[in-house]
């Protein structure tokens, strides 16, 4: 009895460690940010190399996010600085049972996360401006949309009468991952966390 209580135990300390994971960050380190501090958003700072800027902006998306879709760096170009893109995958948000997690920012969207599925979406867009540059954060929450709870079950006495299949255009392509999702607006939380590390690392 006391060996299966260390080893419930072993697992509770593993699963719950107050440190991210290495596939969660693995080139920035987290740095606790001002509660209730307001960045504008887009955010100017300075720099000069646009490279070290790019890949600042990088390393801080990885800290929320796990997966990148589309990256588009910003490149010099002669005397122009080109125009950077960042886009992530759709990443399901952080629940009361994942504090390890930083892409739900306060308890009031972990609860939300906890009791509902929901997910988010980041998109970064960095200009070169005078003598430094111009950083849009952008982070849309969407809501998952199903016919009916996930683990409903008809009782076996009930006869269906929805009995023709649905149409498929091609079961074969892949299908757009936004359908069955519904827009729940910006994530304002995480943009200024983002924005306060990305202020931290690059400076006003």
């Amino acid at each position: 009895m006391r060996s299966w209580f260390l080893w419930i135990l072993l697992l509770l300390l593993a699963g719950c460690q107050p440190f991210p994971s290495q596939k969660t960050a693995p080139y920035a380190s987290y740095v606790p940010t001002e509660r209730g501090a307001v960045v504008a958003n887009p955010m100017t700072v300075s720099g000069g190399d646009p490279y070290v800027v790019w890949e600042t902006v990088v390393d801080v998306i990885r800290l929320y996010f796990d997966r990148i879709e589309n990256e588009y760096p910003c490149q010099r170009n002669g005397e122009v600085i080109t125009e950077g893109l960042l886009k992530t995958y759709p990443q399901i948000g952080a629940t009361l049972l994942e504090p390890w997690r930083r892409d739900t920012v306060n308890m009031e969207e972990r609860r939300e996360s906890t009791v509902q599925t929901m997910r988010r979406i980041a998109s970064v867009r960095v200009r070169h401006v005078g003598n430094g540059y111009t950083i849009d954060v952008r982070v849309e929450k969407e809501l998952e949309d199903l016919a009916k709870p996930s683990m409903a079950q008809l009782p076996s006495a009930t006869f269906r009468l929805d009995t023709q299949l649905p149409p498929v255009d091609d079961p074969i392509a892949v299908q757009g991952y936004h359908r069955g999702w519904i827009p729940q607006g910006r994530d304002t939380a995480l943009e200024q966390e983002i924005l306060c590390q990305l202020q931290m690392r690059l400076g006003k």
